[in-house]
């Protein structure tokens, strides 16, 4: 079957994605699974203002506010805020929707936050550790004394050892989506291609470069951007993390008190 291949930037690779996120990612079935872990983080760290940093259609956004939660969602590409738009709409709930880059963050969001979270391996887009450690910072410089970082990436310390090439292959309204990787050096290649069922159309792939931070980076960044009290998990259940099976690499880490 023919085939177009696209490399494109950031922003435009989830521009062109964002027609097709929900149905790929299973917006609305995640609710259900993920509810019960973010009411418990909302619960326990007292978290009534928070920043969701790459929201793409605004799923954890989306949870956060059902919550009660006060919350400021940015992503770069501005086709996925508008679809976060549309959802809030949908549900008469109020929240902001910016896009930008996350070093924007501190002129941005003027009052200090609970927390900020960043799932569905979205640091994985810095291009370097210098700029992992960045965000790291502009997390920290909105957050108030106590309030926490809570990120949700894979596990490249796993992925990295099998090579693992198919992320999931999923067939929806008639499309297929494949997620696979390439390795290229020290960064990743992303690939997301799509195709119908019926075979009516040539199959699409778009390409984005990842940098496979471990959880070692993550814990790094955290630190020197001033976090403590910093733990790795398997999940965002809060499961104990292993590196040679867990599938996410999740870190929750706080602002010291003053």
């Amino acid at each position: 079957m023919d085939q177009k291949t696209e490399t494109v930037d950031i922003a435009g690779f989830y521009d062109r994605l964002s027609g097709d996120y929900d149905r790929m990612t299973g917006f609305e079935q995640r609710f259900v699974r993920e509810r019960p872990f973010i009411t418990l983080l909302v619960d326990r760290h007292r978290i009534t203002r928070a920043v969701d940093a790459g929201t793409g259609t605004g799923f954890h956004a989306i949870l956060l506010a059902r919550l009660g939660v006060h919350v400021t969602a940015i992503d770069l590409s501005s086709a996925m805020v508008a679809a976060l738009k549309t959802h809030a709409a949908r549900e008469n709930l109020q929240i902001t929707g910016l896009v930008g880059a996350f070093e924007d963050l501190p002129t941005l969001v003027r009052q200090p936050q609970d927390a900020v979270f960043s799932m569905g391996n979205t640091l994985a887009h810095a291009p370097s550790f210098d700029h992992l450690r960045a965000t790291m910072h502009s997390f920290r410089q909105i957050l108030r004394p106590g309030g926490v970082v809570f990120v949700q990436m894979l596990n490249y310390k796993r992925i990295l050892a099998s090579k693992e090439r198919v992320l999931a292959d999923k067939v929806e309204d008639g499309i297929r989506f494949i997620r696979w990787y390439d390795y290229e050096g020290d960064h990743i290649r992303f690939n997301i291609t799509r195709e119908r069922v019926d075979g009516a159309v040539p199959a699409e792939t778009q390409t984005l470069d990842l940098m496979p931070f471990t959880d070692d980076d993550l814990r790094l960044a955290a630190r020197q951007a001033g976090f403590a009290d910093i733990t790795t998990l398997g999940s965002i259940a809060l499961e104990a993390f292993d590196e040679e099976r867990s599938r996410d690499c999740v870190m929750l880490a706080r602002v010291p008190d003053l």
